[in-house]
């Protein structure tokens, strides 16, 4: 009896078709979260991404379910304790996005640093003054790096040719020695970091104990016109918090590639209402989620869970 796989979020064809060989696929992109669960019930096998919530209900719903295979890194979406007690196996894909994410984030250092996207818009609205739109020199800068996981110490790699400055917090880094090697400085916490930094990026997980981590409180402290960047997760930073601070002059740019809730990214504009109060602020720059949206990383995550799930298949 071949195992029943639905998909809820979408993955690279290529690992569909290894998928095909062992198990009967099915898609469910996009679908409600009534739909979700009654399709879970009947799944042995389910594959998500950031936007499925695992959570009690739809495991205990799910009575045939062996494994949840998240197609990335991080699995704040699923409730890790309850799939441990039912037997659940969880499958991720850690590193398989670490170069796309990292390249992701410093062209938004890069475009920041040079106000690509202000140029842009002079142009279009028929302005040239040049004098308008002068930038910053990344390598006079300081960077502020949250999380020193795989991507973050990717980004150290690539920035510490700019001749940046480049300071990290961690709460349990992997590599110190590595980071320094590259130039890195270690600071004892996220508040020291802050009045020190030009540009802030978080490249960590959420948990309960970082949730909100850059809050008013900590807006207080950075210099002025900082650059953000957040490409990890949106609850590391508190949404009204961050509107206030680019009305007081704290934040002068912010590039978010994930907001919470995230957006339906499997449905086209005409069949979702979908609005969030970061969308209509020039000084933000939002992208939908797209910093692993490389065909390479995306080839090389979908085959990746294939395997995975084939051997953990095999295994049981």
């Amino acid at each position: 009896m071949k195992h029943l796989i639905t998909i809820f979020e979408s993955i690279h064809p290529c690992g569909v078709s290894r998928l095909e060989e062992f198990a009967d696929v099915r898609f469910a992109l996009g679908v409600s979260r009534d739909e979700q669960l009654r399709l879970s019930s009947e799944s042995s096998i389910i594959i998500i991404k950031s936007v499925v919530q695992v959570n009690k209900e739809l495991l205990s719903n799910s009575p045939n379910l062996r494994i949840v295979a998240r197609a990335g890194t991080g699995t704040d979406n699923i409730d890790l304790e309850e799939t441990k007690r039912l037997g659940i196996k969880v499958l991720t894909v850690p590193e398989g996005n670490t170069i796309s994410a990292a390249e992701f984030t410093v062209m938004q250092i890069l475009f920041s640093c040079r106000r690509l996207l202000e140029a842009i818009t002079f142009v279009q609205n028929n302005d040239y003054r040049r004098q308008l739109l002068e930038g910053r020199e990344l390598q006079n800068m300081s960077i502020g790096l949250v999380g020193l996981g795989n991507v973050g110490m990717a980004v150290a790699e690539r920035l510490s040719v700019f001749g940046c400055k480049i300071i990290g917090w961690d709460p349990s880094p992997k590599d110190v020695n590595k980071f320094t090697s590259l130039g890195g400085s270690l600071v004892s916490s996220f508040d020291e970091m802050l009045p020190k930094i030009d540009i802030l990026s978080f490249h960590a997980r959420l948990t309960k104990d970082n949730y909100h981590m850059l809050s008013k409180p900590q807006f207080n402290l950075v210099k002025e016109n900082l650059l953000l960047i957040n490409n990890a997760r949106a609850g590391l930073i508190n949404d009204v918090d961050l509107l206030e601070a680019i009305n007081d002059g704290k934040v002068s740019t912010a590039f978010l590639d994930v907001i919470e809730p995230e957006p339906p990214f499997d449905l086209d504009s005409d069949q979702h209402t979908y609005n969030h109060k970061l969308l209509n602020n020039k000084n933000i720059i939002i992208t939908p989620h797209i910093g692993a949206s490389t065909i390479d990383a995306q080839k090389r995550i979908s085959l990746d869970l294939a395997s995975q799930i084939k051997e953990t298949i095999v295994l049981s």
